[in-house]
């Protein structure tokens, strides 16, 4: 064996570095990149010959920093060697690492792709942007040696060209989004989005704080199955404004179980309102309209019914009850746009359906305590201009910031009334016969709401105490 005291061609002295053995293998992948750098025609314009022809137009020298700097950026101890600090290396790194640059430029850009992308997913969103910004930084403090930013501009354009972010990471993740997606797929506005992450109803995979700004990434699947429980809902106003009901109403139903609740913890946080299945709204229309009779009989309409139940809430879950059990026939007429409006019950049925109670004592019951002054009309069976009225008079203290009434003011005050349009639907026949001036027979309206319930039931021989009772 030859001994060789110095190297041909920087002359330095062999004998103050320390021997090793590099084997075959090793050699034959690292020599191409070696050979690179080496003065001699003979040596480096074959290994120039061999670089992918995208990278054919660089510098020979600037070709071999291309290869160590990415080699570098890839390195998952985080210490981003560079020439001056390979020597430095224990001899197994320092082979890995020219291994590494020597790979990506045989298999441009394959293996480049493939490296850093093993790399990102090794050390994580977070360090991986912050690896990334130093590299920029590096290269536009122009640290990096001349010519070798344009290679960069041109071959890694998404690390260099563009601000290295917390989000432009993501690419290397497929299976997650950022906030902006998630908003998106969600549906939701930036402070409706902010408040339920912070309430932990919405999770991210893994998030970042920088002042008060707030950088996170969410998994897709997950979101996307939160997605579908925002989007799967309808709103109890919806489905009162479809069967012509209160919201209470609907609760009803709720409580009867023949429509169900939304029960997700992310749309009970998100809707103040209680949220319906659709598919078990819609369920419950399909068996109304399956079991609908053909009437020869003297029928009224629902609508008009309802007008003749006063001093609490319509028993609308009691009655679609007795309907779907096909206690109570009915047919469904195309008349207007609501259910009331579009169901006929049998007229001999009229005063049994008005005596049907529903018992809100029921533990399934949970109704809206603020209601609106449309439930209020509906409770109090009288006219928008006489609510208007007793908004500024009766109900004056009783009115909340959101112009919505306490429920149970609405409920006292309906106890104690009772309107025209209710005296009409319950005595219609007995008012054809007699004709009553109210006047004379000293049953006045007291104010914009009507007369005195108790006087006039009185006066009939007929009271909202003689009820079937129905429970929940």
């Amino acid at each position: 064996m030859v001994a060789i005291d110095q190297c041909e061609h920087c002359e330095a002295d062999l004998k103050a570095f320390p021997a090793a053995i590099v084997d075959s293998e090793t050699r034959r992948r690292i020599n191409p990149l070696l050979a690179l750098i080496n003065p001699d025609p003979r040596i480096h314009e074959p290994a120039s010959s061999l670089l992918d022809h995208r990278l054919r137009d660089l510098d020979r020298g600037i070709a071999f920093e291309l290869a160590i700097r990415l080699s570098a950026l890839c390195d998952v101890p985080g210490n981003l060697p560079v020439r001056s600090k390979l020597k430095t290396l224990p001899l197994p790194q320092k082979l890995a690492f020219l291994s590494r640059a020597a790979s990506i430029l045989r298999s441009w850009p394959d293996e480049w792709h493939r490296e850093i992308h093993d790399t990102v997913h090794a050390i994580g969103i977070l360090e991986a942007a912050q690896r990334f910004q130093g590299f920029r930084d590096g290269v536009s403090r122009g640290t990096f040696p001349a010519g070798l930013r344009p290679a960069l501009e041109k071959h890694i354009p998404e690390i260099v060209n563009s601000k290295p972010s917390f989000y432009s990471t993501l690419k290397f993740f497929p299976t997650l989004i950022g906030v902006a997606e998630t908003q998106k797929r969600l549906g939701l506005r930036p402070k409706e989005f902010a408040a339920l992450h912070q309430a932990g109803f919405i999770n991210a995979k893994v998030s970042a704080t920088r002042g008060h700004r707030i950088s996170a990434a969410f998994e897709a699947a997950e979101i996307d199955v939160l997605a579908n429980n925002l989007r799967d809902r309808v709103d109890v106003a919806t489905v009162a404004e479809k069967i012509g009901s209160t919201h209470a109403a609907v609760d009803q139903l709720v409580a009867l179980g023949l429509v169900t609740e939304v029960d997700h913890p992310i749309v009970k946080a998100h809707h103040k309102r209680k949220q319906i299945l659709p598919s078990s709204f819609e369920l419950m229309l399909q068996k109304l309209h399956s079991n609908k009779c053909t009437m020869r009989e003297p029928t009224i309409s629902l609508r008009a019914l309802l007008q003749g139940i006063g001093g609490r809430e319509k028993p609308i879950g009691p009655i679609f009850r007795e309907m779907l059990g096909k206690a109570l026939p009915y047919s469904i007429e195309p008349r207007g746009k609501m259910l009331i409006d579009q169901v006929h019950i049998p007229k001999k049925d009229a005063a049994r359906v008005r005596k049907m109670h529903f018992d809100e004592n029921s533990a399934r019951f949970k109704p809206e305590m603020r209601i609106s002054q449309r439930d209020a009309i509906i409770i109090l069976n009288i006219t928008p201009p006489a609510m208007s009225v007793a908004m500024n008079s009766i109900f004056v203290a009783y009115v909340h910031d959101d112009k919505k009434l306490d429920r149970d003011a609405v409920l006292n005050v309906a106890m104690s009334r009772i309107s025209r349009s209710e005296i009409n639907s319950r005595w219609i026949d007995d008012l054809r016969q007699i004709s009553p001036d109210f006047s004379v027979i000293n049953l006045p309206k007291i104010d914009a709401l009507g007369r005195d319930r108790a006087a006039v039931e009185a006066y009939f021989g007929d009271s909202v105490d003689q009820e079937i009772p129905s429970t929940a």
